[in-house]
């Protein structure tokens, strides 16, 4: 019984110090609508590696009366441009109620015809979590992502 509690206590303390240290920067956040965007880098201590992302953190709007947070996470300059392509493509569509959808690996934007708001939704491999913005909102939100250079400060 001892040697299993030394083994035991013995991975635990080999686990936690093989893990590296990280710090979190967060370069620059907002609030637009129900959307709350952080730009921000993680620095790895031990290597002194960063890695910088893009966190849109939105409760879903499927739920009312319980918190569920969701979000779209992009860590590269490629997908972030993609996402203000398909923002300023969904833009001069919000007023047609037609039914139509931008659908990739990291979220889901789309329009339905019951409604002049854009869906902004979580990746399809996370699950259905969803949100709306209005127009000015999506503006805004193309500004602020057009507002930092993806990879630096």
């Amino acid at each position: 019984m001892k040697k299993i509690i030394l083994f035991l206590v013995m991975s635990l303390v080999f686990s936690v110090s093989g893990k590296a240290q990280q710090k979190r920067v967060t370069i620059l956040e907002s609030k637009i609508g129900l959307l709350k965007p952080s730009y921000s880098k993680t620095i790895d201590l031990e290597t002194k590696t960063t890695l910088y992302y893009l966190y849109i953190g939105f409760q879903n709007q499927k739920y009312k009366s319980i918190t569920d947070s969701k979000s779209v996470f992009i860590t590269n300059d490629a997908d972030l441009k993609n996402l203000i392509k398909d923002l300023k493509m969904a833009m001069p569509e919000m007023e047609s109620k037609q039914n139509i959808e931008w659908k990739k690996d990291l979220y889901i934007l789309a329009l339905y015809d019951f409604s002049d708001k854009l869906y902004f939704c979580e990746s399809p491999k996370k699950g259905s979590g969803y949100t709306t913005i209005s127009k000015k909102e999506v503006e805004e939100l193309i500004l602020w992502l057009e507002s930092f250079q993806f990879g630096k400060e």
